[in-house]
């Protein structure tokens, strides 16, 4: 059930986010934000939010390396490392060029899992050509420690376009090593109304949204709690929300809970106080959230039980 869920959740969610930038109007900036540590409340109890690595440039995505490491990638194009809590001021070597955009850049970046063994990682990222047309592209390296090698592209999306949004690029894997990736519509709504384009809304080997957001909360990442930091979070989703509805400022991380037959009874937004564009939510091997804030001066964020 749950990995049905989660496919069912990466599908709207890659949907969801082609709004991020649909809006013409230059958003206005989030505040910066507040004194850290600080204490927030939930529903149920309080956390505490303390920053990990702060003045990242507009950071995408990470993963925890094996090591307790993080690899964090900005959309500008850098990749970095935090290792024992410190963010290295020299970015990763081994990094492809992308294309750097209003929503262009650098995207995702996951790892095999067979990391260990293999050391393999995957990035997402956008890619221009001579005409000016973009699109998402997916690559795979091999990790030595301090760099990225042998890099090769593996998949190139069929989605050029002008449009310098909605590049999708989210990955992930299931359970039996298979990797998935979303790939953005690229703002051109009027192919989503051309019948000769997408000729019917259901199909029997598509999976239908399984929750949906009104107004749109502008999704990014999402993760299912598994850890026992938050033994009363366990098995409910979590879900990045850059903003709500286009009102600039109400970034939040959406928790959503399940009955017993899988179905969604609760919507708590959390961290909204914040005011920040989240761009991802991870689970740390540590059993905590760790957030990304999406903005010019942007950071990773730790979320853990208040004491």
């Amino acid at each position: 059930m749950q990995k049905r869920l989660a496919f069912g959740l990466v599908m709207v969610l890659a949907s969801l986010a082609t709004t991020a930038g649909a809006q013409k109007p230059a958003r206005a900036a989030s505040p910066p934000l507040p004194s850290l540590p600080v204490t927030l409340f939930t529903s149920e109890f309080p956390v505490r939010v303390t920053a990990v690595a702060t003045g990242l440039s507009h950071p995408w995505s990470l993963a925890f390396l094996p090591d307790g490491a993080m690899l964090v990638t900005e959309r500008s194009g850098r990749l970095r490392i935090i290792r024992h809590g410190v963010l290295d001021p020299k970015p990763v070597d081994g990094v492809p060029a992308v294309y750097d955009g209003r929503l262009a850049g650098l995207l995702d970046i996951a790892l095999h899992p067979k990391f260990r063994e293999n050391q393999l990682l995957y990035l997402s990222y956008s890619k221009a050509r001579a005409d000016k047309r973009s699109t998402t592209v997916l690559a795979r390296a091999r990790w030595t420690g301090t760099a990225m090698a042998d890099l090769k592209e593996i998949f190139v999306a069929n989605t050029w376009s002008e449009s310098e949004t909605n590049f999708g690029g989210r990955i992930a894997f299931d359970r039996d090593g298979f990797l998935f990736l979303t790939v953005g519509e690229r703002q051109e709504q009027n192919r989503a109304q051309d019948p000769g384009d997408s000729d019917a809304t259901s199909r029997p080997d598509l999976e239908p949204p399984f929750i949906y957001f009104v107004p749109s909360l502008a999704t990014s990442g999402i993760m299912f709690y598994t850890g026992d930091r938050f033994p009363q979070w366990k098995g409910n989703a979590f879900i990045g929300a850059m903003v709500e509805g286009r009102t600039s400022g109400t970034g939040h991380v959406r928790r959503i809970t399940f009955n017993e037959k899988g179905q969604p009874i609760q919507r708590e937004p959390i961290l909204a106080e914040l005011h920040q564009r989240i761009r991802d939510v991870r689970q740390g091997p540590d059993g905590y959230l760790y957030v990304l804030t999406d903005e010019d001066a942007g950071a990773v964020l730790r979320v853990e039980p208040a004491q």
